[in-house]
């Protein structure tokens, strides 16, 4: 054989091997779709067929067998390879000394079943002797934990396996939130993996999960650390000082199994953990999940609900004129709430007047902004002539009526001064009528209203039978639709009315 033919031999067989192992069962199923649509993509390659009928291969080119199983690496010692190992063109890309208890899948086995073409985190990875894996009957989930309690091995396989060797302990990660790809068959054990899914290994269910319920509390005692992990884990990282959160409201998401360190939420966040020394439980502040405007201007942003001794104002609404805030406590009789990142605010400065109604553009020339204009950080997105012609939402006005927040295709636009903008009354009705009068227009809104468009002319449907869905109060508009298409605002006269 050619030097040539045999070097594009082997690089067909590499194409093939590596990149036409297609449709693994889901590992994580959002990595697995993004890999396939990338294999997707690539350009076709030869077949083994193909090739044999131009020049056939060696005598020891495998024959391929294309299979969809589960298995599990969990000996040492055996490389990971371009191509079965031995064969012209290999080249070894890894050990499965590094892969130990991952779960992968085997797209492709040599016939004789020595060798299996593999699949690691959703993407084909490479060749290895099948003696290195296990079948693996375990079950699939997507559930996410943490380890809570130290001193347990990580295993290689289930830790009531035979074969399971040790490749790590839980006090090294303690504290971490993972993901639990596999369970065993008896739920006893589960498969985690990092967040991103960086394989950790087996762990027994007793190690996982926070103990005690969430309850609200406070920074109380100084001289401890917030850490990523419970402190003195190895890659912890310290985030905050409760010296300097004195009095900073927490949810408090649960402990580990012996009490003595507690995992904190801020603003509706994950911030860390801490030593449960550190925290006040509060029962007199409940959990609300809501989220509402503050509409008024005049109400003190504080460090503590209005009228505790020690509150500390921090600012006042009218900074955050405007803002759709995430309110996540409130006191027990509801007239103070705790809105994220912000701070205590008093109840009455949220919620709208005069909204929820259909209106159109009155005027020109005003800005629509981010916020109320002037509230601080307020940007301009826009002027009020650009969607001039069009209906929209009025979700509301601030409390002193100045400004309304407009709303256009279900989605926030912005806040604009509310001179630019005025009621638009109609009816919903349902009936047909007929197109008699050709000499009148067809506009985005009735025609006069400021910022109509005209979209056309009755005489395009002169004599043609139209839906009618709306009409102005006063019945001299009606809105049209004509075969499942929107026509517009026609006057009433057009139709002999």
């Amino acid at each position: 054989m050619k030097k040539g033919v045999r070097r594009w031999l082997v690089s067909s067989f590499m194409v093939i091997f590596c990149s036409g192992c297609s449709t693994p069962p889901s590992l994580v199923g959002s990595q697995i779709e993004s890999s396939l649509i990338n294999e997707s993509k690539q350009t076709s390659s030869p077949s083994l067929a193909d090739i044999s009928q131009g020049e056939k291969a060696d005598s020891a080119t495998p024959i391929l067998i294309t299979v969809n199983e589960t298995a599990t690496i969990f000996r040492e010692g055996y490389p990971i390879d371009t191509l079965p190992w031995d064969m012209e063109g290999q080249e070894t890309i890894g050990q499965s000394d590094d892969y130990i208890g991952r779960i992968i899948t085997i797209a492709r086995k040599t016939s004789d079943g020595e060798y299996a073409y593999v699949w690691i985190a959703g993407l084909g990875f490479g060749w290895i002797e099948s003696e290195a894996l296990k079948e693996a009957d375990f079950q699939p989930t997507a559930d996410t934990d943490y380890i809570t309690l130290g001193d347990s091995p990580i295993t290689s396989l289930p830790g009531n396996s035979e074969e399971a060797a040790v490749i790590g302990n839980t006090s090294d990660r303690i504290g971490e939130r993972v993901l639990l790809a596999f369970a065993s068959v008896d739920g006893e054990h589960f498969y985690a993996t990092t967040l991103t899914n960086e394989g950790i290994g087996w762990l027994e269910k007793e190690v996982l999960g926070l103990v005690g319920e969430e309850q609200v509390g406070v920074i109380a005692a100084e001289g401890f650390t917030v850490d990523t992990l419970v402190w003195g884990t190895p890659g912890s990282e310290a985030v905050a000082l409760t010296g300097e959160q004195i009095g900073a409201y927490v949810t408090v998401k649960g402990s580990l199994s012996d009490g003595s360190y507690t995992l904190l939420f801020k603003d509706g966040n994950a911030w860390g953990w801490v030593d449960t020394r550190a925290i006040e439980i509060r029962d007199d502040i409940l959990f609300a999940e809501a989220t509402d405007y503050i509409t008024a201007g005049q109400y003190s942003i504080s460090s503590q609900p209005p009228g505790t001794p020690a509150s500390i104002q921090l600012g006042t609404t009218k900074d955050v004129l405007g803002a759709n805030a995430t309110i996540i406590y409130e006191t027990m009789d509801g007239s103070s709430v705790y809105a994220a990142y912000l701070g205590w605010i008093d109840r009455q400065a949220f919620g709208f007047e005069n909204g929820d109604y259909i209106g159109v553009i009155a005027a020109g020339s005003y800005s629509v902004d981010t916020l109320p204009w002037g509230t601080p950080d307020y940007e301009t997105i826009g002027y009020s002539d650009s969607y001039a012609g069009k209906e929209l939402l009025v979700k509301g006005t601030t409390q002193n009526g100045l400004y309304s927040l407009l709303w256009m295709r279900g989605s926030p636009l912005g806040w604009v001064d509310s001179r630019a903008v005025k009621p638009f009354d109609v009816v919903s009705v349902s009936y047909s009528a007929v197109i008699s009068d050709g000499g009148y227009s067809i506009d985005s809104l009735p025609w006069g209203e400021f910022g109509a468009k005209e979209f056309g002319s009755t005489a395009e449907y002169l004599d043609e039978t139209v839906s009618i869905s709306k009409e102005t109060v006063s019945g001299d508009y009606l809105y049209a639709e004509w075969n499942g298409e929107e026509l517009g605002w026609i006057d009433h006269r057009a139709f002999g009315k």
